[in-house]
């Protein structure tokens, strides 16, 4: 874990949907996101914190599918992510957020590599 980052809070499953998202364009992006047609096979997520309750959050998470990715899909989310790489959102109790979306290189296999003969 990173310096003066803490493991954080699961997250509740609350549906936000309601929340009000600054600019609005990136509302239908978030709600494309959340479109899912078929279930992960795996999923994971983790939420860091870092100055306490109100400080700086991260949260990250992964999902595998079981079907091949329709790449044109994928590189359609891509280009709306890079449009809407900051937004705002305020809940229904007023509570306002702000995100910022930034791409994470990932290796092109988890495999390691074969030891020396």
């Amino acid at each position: 874990m990173p310096s003066g980052w803490t493991l954080g809070e699961e997250d509740d499953g609350e549906d936000d949907s309601d929340d009000q998202v600054t600019p609005a364009e990136c509302d239908k992006v978030l709600d494309a996101l959340d479109d899912d047609t078929s279930e992960p096979s795996a999923e994971e997520e983790i939420n860091l914190n870092k100055g306490g309750a109100f400080g700086t959050f991260l949260s990250q998470s992964i999902s595998s599918f079981p079907d091949e990715i329709d790449e044109d899909r994928l590189q359609q989310v891509a280009d709306a992510l890079s449009d809407c790489s900051s937004f705002s959102t305020v809940d229904e109790d007023g509570v306002n957020s702000d995100f910022k979306v930034s791409p994470l290189s990932m290796p092109t296999s988890a495999m390691p590599p074969s030891p020396s003969p």
